[in-house]
């Protein structure tokens, strides 16, 4: 019987995410006859398959549903309301005005949904920090959501439903609430032990929160491309699951499913610290599948994984796929799981090459040689380039590019951020029960600023790679990659499972 020959590798999640992000961009680009049309093509396309024909049914009823219960809410606009909440964040502070969040909203006495943006004069603000329970008198506006715009979808997954502005008498209580008390506590040992912009950074570092940082030390940190160490991500929960491995093995707790299931409840409170950004909830069910399949003896395919992972995201929230931090983080993922090999057995070539080495022709039907040990420069060179060109099009996007120097900066800050990372927040943990230990944060401070002076250092000869890209030459773009990296489609249209 002849082999029928496949042109795509269809993977259940894989397929899924594909047709559920159709079915939502469907929804907020298309009318509903085009995205009809679509969805009848793809169901064709994909053979028939009805399964994934539902994806992108749900995608398309979603966001209809999701922007109606936004816009529904509450009063659309009060004038000389009370109000009060609990202040979630600072956001902006200059010589006129200080703006910041609040949540636990309430408006002449009624609970409302979500959270505020709060604008108010200095001379009506006081001194407000997080945690605070502020009452004012202001006008009230509610937020429309509008999936094409970026700061609107920004604004909808923070949970930011209304702007309010105060026009007459804020007062500023101390309320005790855990999260709030417990991340001022970190920053406030921080900061007795560090300069204040070091400590603003290691409390990015740790809460992916960079509201404190300096606009100079981001405009560096931006410059380089190396702003993604400040998302709470992958290489964050990497870190940790690493370091509770590790203090686990010292406690004598090795048994299976135990470890699994704290380790799984401590990333679920540390993600719930960090405001349970997209990024974070990616990393949490990656990690989390890693630890059963490792523990049941089961394969991990990263493309599934993260595909599943995509899935999942998308139903509790589908309007994540307009999410920069959700884009940059999945398709950074992308990019590794299609390139990093790739890019690793090339870089492995070229030194071999370079030493002088050639590798001796393979006999037929000889067995593959075992796995070289890859250096660390190799590698994170490899990773660098394996995301950058996944995130590609976003970086130029909202960035303006990939700068060239971000390989060179992330070779050098990446592995240093691995070490400071636990090491802050060990520190800073313990520094909360008996604060001279603090004091050992001063070698924190000064791998801080070290890291800064090299950073402002590259950071002057900022060359960029960038391209104008639109939606038809991104999805050009990532057909052409996917084309490369022999994933899905394979040269002479066979089928490949590389996994």
């Amino acid at each position: 019987m002849k082999q029928r020959i496949k042109l795509f590798n269809f993977r259940f999640y894989t397929t899924a995410v594909l047709m559920l992000a159709s079915g939502i961009i469907s929804a907020v680009f298309l009318n509903v006859f085009i995205g009809i049309a679509i969805g009848v093509a793809l169901f064709f396309l994909l053979g028939g398959r009805r399964a994934f024909i539902v994806f992108f049914i749900i995608g398309m009823i979603y966001v209809p549903i999701v922007t109606r219960i936004y816009d529904g809410s509450k009063a659309d606009a009060l004038q000389n309301a009370l109000i009060e909440g609990t202040v979630d964040s600072i956001v902006i502070e200059n010589a006129d005005n200080f703006s910041f969040y609040i949540k636990n909203l309430k408006v002449n006495d009624e609970s409302y949904p979500r959270k505020a943006f709060v604008t108010v004069t200095k001379d009506e603000s006081g001194v407000i920090k997080q945690g605070d329970y502020v009452t004012f008198i202001g006008n009230l506006s509610k937020y429309y959501l509008n999936p094409k715009e970026s700061y609107s979808v920004s604004d909808y997954n923070k949970g930011y439903y209304y702007r309010a502005e105060c026009t007459f008498g804020m007062t500023v209580s101390e309320k005790f609430s855990f999260v709030p008390a417990f991340k001022q506590k970190v920053y406030q040992n921080l900061y007795w032990a560090m300069s204040e912009n070091n400590a603003a950074i290691a409390y990015a570092l740790i809460f992916g929160d960079t509201s404190e940082i300096s606009p100079e030390a981001k405009s560096v940190y931006k410059a380089v491309g190396i702003m993604h160490v400040f998302a709470v991500s992958g290489l964050h929960f990497a870190f940790l699951f690493s370091l509770l491995n590790f203090l686990f093995k010292k406690l004598g707790l090795k048994k299976q499913p135990h470890k699994s299931i704290a380790i799984f409840i401590i990333f679920i409170f540390f993600a719930y610290l960090c405001g349970f950004s997209p990024s974070a909830l990616r990393a949490v069910t990656m990690i989390t599948i890693y630890m059963y399949a490792s523990s049941s003896g089961r394969k991990y395919d990263i493309m599934n994984v993260l595909c599943f992972a995509a899935v999942v995201l998308l139903l509790i929230n589908p309007l994540y796929l307009f999410d920069v931090g959700f884009l940059l983080s999945f398709f950074a993922v992308f990019g590794i799981a299609l390139f990093d090999r790739k890019a690793i057995n090339f870089l492995v070539r070229i030194k071999g090459k370079i030493k002088g080495k050639q590798n001796a022709p393979k006999a037929p039907n000889a067995p593959e040689p075992p796995p070289q040990k890859v250096g660390f420069v190799i590698k994170s060179v490899a990773m660098t380039f394996a995301a950058n060109v996944g995130a590609f099009p976003f970086l130029c996007i909202y960035f303006g590019g990939v700068p060239l120097i971000t390989f060179v900066a992330n070779i050098v800050v990446v592995p240093l951020i691995s070490v400071l990372f636990p090491f802050i927040l060990l520190m800073s943990a313990a520094g909360t029960l008996l604060r001279p230990l603090n004091a050992v944060l001063i070698i924190a401070d000064v791998l801080i600023s070290g890291i800064n002076y090299f950073l402002t250092f590259i950071a002057q000869t900022p060359l960029y790679v960038g391209v104008n890209f639109n939606v038809y030459t991104a999805l050009l773009y990532y057909a052409v990659i996917i084309y490369l990296s022999d994933y899905y489609i394979g040269k002479r249209f066979k089928v490949l499972n590389r996994h």
